[in-house]
């Protein structure tokens, strides 16, 4: 009986440990990055113009676009640089959605100047 529920609990461990790490989608990757590509550039002109409801809702396509690859592997790079990556892209795009809360031109551009760093800075470690 004890080594059934030994194996159960191997079984279920393992199981977990699986679905914690979502597995690389190719096509879900492409689809994020020219999201990304359309939405920076609409970002950048809408802080520019002090246009928050605007920016606000690139930040939030954006934002969800990195927050559905959160769990993947970089086919390049190390996952945990991936992971504080990621991180701080999405901490950068909440920042970005308080400033225009708070109509709060110049902290709006100064992170969607920290998001296109960290698009840089992820495409040079992570692009395969």
């Amino acid at each position: 009986m004890r080594s059934w529920k030994s194996g159960f609990v191997a079984v279920l461990m393992a199981a977990v440990s699986v679905a914690a790490f979502a597995e690389y989608d190719k096509a879900t990757m492409q689809e994020v990055m020219q999201n990304n590509l359309a939405n920076l550039p609409k970002l950048s002109a809408a802080a520019d113009a002090a246009r928050y409801m605007e920016a606000a809702g690139d930040l939030l396509s954006i934002a969800t676009g990195m927050y559905s690859i959160k769990d993947y592997t970089p086919l390049k790079g190390d996952k945990a640089a991936w992971d504080q990556t990621i991180t701080a892209f999405l901490a950068t795009a909440f920042r970005g959605l308080a400033a225009c809360a708070d109509q709060n031109q110049a902290g709006l551009k100064a992170a969607v100047a920290e998001l296109v760093r960290l698009r840089n800075l992820g495409h040079a470690a992570f692009r395969p």
